[in-house]
Order: structure tokens, then sequence, then C-alpha cells
């Protein structure tokens, strides 16, 4: 990034100069992630833009796909002019880049961030980003493998959606529709670049998906401790968060190995299960408690996926407010198909499933400029 000065040359924005950068906050040049987004805050002024990348070139000339105007907009430096004038708001800037020697090249799909938590009665959300805008991003469900007790298949696609134009998504899963019967759990989030080009080889390594693997939240544990295959009667049985050492809740399992943890002290992030017994001590993750218990889940009909709190009284409300929940969600969707309906051929318009609009996000920050790089 450089700064037009008083004398009309452009020079280097230097994060020590107060003049440039009165904050003292600046990361000047900006190393883009898979993504190809950067972002300076810089005070009012003129600037300029000089992306380098090995084996690109900033091109002369501009020749884009027609279907990349569903991504990038403010081409610079061709569609708006190669100096910047930041004057009290954000702005804009998509640059596109040729490789050398006019070949095309691809880059794989990688999921870059994501959050993962329970509502705590039966729902999870993903939130996350991905380095390609547009994504398709499925949500599947996994089974024990029938022939390995320590692995899990893909077993159902469950819900689909589509990441937005910086490669951002959300998902909702309802745990209360696997089958239990098959020991059905939420798994994995498989993303799928968009091909704009249409010459991709389904082969092409790039083309390979990312697959992001998880272990389900469930919100009540009911089962046996076991380690290699051997129930372990009264081994203390602790509950800790995926990131942390710490014991999160503790009880001890009976003399049959078997222990209950009531929704009170489940957390809504992702947890795991640690077992003591006899001087051993097993890591089990709620994927793992699952197969070891599947048999026993399936003879007792036992809920992991619905929230069974100590106090009763708790568990009559949680089920009253999911009543009325679904019952006001069903009469919001008759509502919705009946104007749809009646709307005739007055126009409708809908977001894509798990793209959000973001009218509101940079209002708070004077000075931005942003980049997706092609």
């Amino acid at each position: 990034l450089t700064k037009k000065r008083a004398n009309g040359t452009f020079t280097f924005v230097n994060k020590f100069d107060p003049n440039d950068v009165p904050t003292g906050v600046l990361t000047n040049p900006y190393l883009t992630l898979e993504d190809g987004g950067f972002s300076f805050f810089v005070p009012d002024g003129t600037y300029k833009l000089t992306p380098q990348v090995a084996g690109y070139n900033f091109p002369s000339s501009l020749t884009l796909n027609p279907d990349y105007s569903k991504i990038y907009n403010n081409i610079y430096p061709l569609a708006t002019g190669i100096e910047i004038v930041e004057k009290g708001g954000p702005q804009h800037r998509d640059i596109p880049v040729d490789s050398v020697g006019g070949q095309p090249t691809y880059f794989p799909i990688k999921i870059i961030e994501y959050s993962y938590q329970s509502d705590r009665i039966s729902s999870v959300f993903i939130d996350g980003k991905v380095s390609h805008p547009l994504a398709t991003i499925n949500a599947y469900s996994v089974i024990p493998d029938p022939n390995n007790p320590e692995a899990k298949i893909r077993y159902k696609l469950i819900k689909t959606v589509n990441a937005d134009k910086v490669g951002r998504f959300s998902v909702i899963i309802d745990q209360l529709a696997f089958d239990k019967n098959k020991s059905e759990m939420f798994g994995e989030i498989e993303a799928i670049k968009t091909n704009f080009t249409q010459v991709l080889s389904e082969t092409n390594d790039n083309s390979t998906p990312a697959v992001l693997k998880l272990n389900p939240i469930l919100t009540y544990i009911e089962g046996n401790a076991f380690s290699q295959g051997k129930v372990l009667p009264g081994a203390k049985v602790e509950l800790l968060l995926s990131s942390s050492t710490k014991p999160y809740y503790k009880t001890v399992a009976d003399s049959q190995g078997h222990f209950k943890i009531p929704s009170d002290y489940i957390p809504f992030m992702p947890y795991k299960l640690r077992y003591s017994s006899g001087g051993t001590v097993t890591s089990v993750t709620t994927s793992k408690f699952v197969t070891d218990n599947s048999a026993e889940i399936k003879n007792k009909k036992t809920n992991l996926f619905y929230p069974q709190y100590s106090n009763p009284k708790i568990n009559n409300s949680i089920k009253k407010s999911i009543v009325a929940y679904n019952k006001e969600l069903n009469g919001s969707q008759n509502q919705k198909d009946s104007n749809v309906e009646n709307s005739g051929n007055q126009g409708a318009s809908s977001n894509i499933p798990g793209q959000s609009e973001s009218k509101n996000s940079q209002s708070t920050s004077k000075n931005l400029i942003f980049v997706g790089i092609v």
C-alpha cells in the first residue's frame, strides 16, 4: 500500500509514521490467506495498491468470465482507476491477477475457520468460512463402521447450503431426526468449489472437496464406560471440553460400569469423556461413546440428543417450549405459503441458504480497503 504525498509521488505507508498511521497499527505489506482477502485501516488520503504474487502478473488489460460478477465488483484498477481516494468511509477493491504464461491455475478449497456449538436441546450450529465464494456446503450424518469399531462411515446427506460471497456459511442440524437404531449422528461438513470456468477436470486434485470431521455434541449421556471393548466397573468418569485438560464434570460409574450425566452438567461446546480405572486412563470421543453403547441405546431407546435435567420441572418446561415452537413454526410456514400463493406476479426475492447480508458490518469502520483476489 502506497500513499500520495504533497509532491504528487506515491511512497510506502509506514506504520511507524504517525502521519501515515496515527494508531500505529497496520500490516503493510499484507500477506493474504487462502481466501485472498486483505484490509488496511488508514486515514483519509489517496492510495494505490500493488499486489505481488509469485507466478502471477498484475494485468494491464481486463478479460473476466462474466460469472465473476456474481462475486466480485470494483475491479481494480481498470474499472475503478489506479488511485483510491479514501474519505470518511470504507473503500472496496477486488483485484484480478494473471498467471505467468496465461495457463489457468486452481487452488483447492479449504475450510479456514469454524465454530461448532449446541443449543443444549437438540440442535447444533456450525458457522464457518471457506476459501472460495459461493461454495456448496454439505452436512452429513455418520454411523459406526461395522468392520471397525474405532471408525465411522458417511451415512446420509442431511443438509446443503451455499457459502456467501466471502465464503461464510451457517448450518443448523436437528439431531432428533437421526436414526437411533443405527446409532446415526452428525459427523461431517463438506465444502465443494463452485466452478465458474467449466474447464476444471473432475479428477484434478484441486477439485477435491474439503472435509471437516466432527463429533456429535450429545445433550444427555447415559451408558457404560468401556475400554478396548471391556466394561469398566466403578470407573471414574470425567467430562472435559475438547480444548481443555481440566474436568468440566466428574462422576463415578456403578458396579456394572453404568453412569449418567444429566443435561445440567453438559456444555454447549464440543467435549470428550475420560475414564480412569485400575491405573488406566482412557480418552473417549462422543462418537466412540455412541458406538460403544449402540446396543444399549437401541434396546433402551435412550435419546442422547434430547435433554434430561435433574429437575423434572425443567424437562416439562423444555417439552412445552418445543411443542409451542413447532406450532409457531408450522403456523409461520403456512402463512408464508399463503403469501406466496397470493403474491401473483408482484415478484419475490429470497436469500441463498447460509448467505447473510452485512449491511451494517462496516458502518463503524471509518477507513477500510478490502480485496478478494481472483
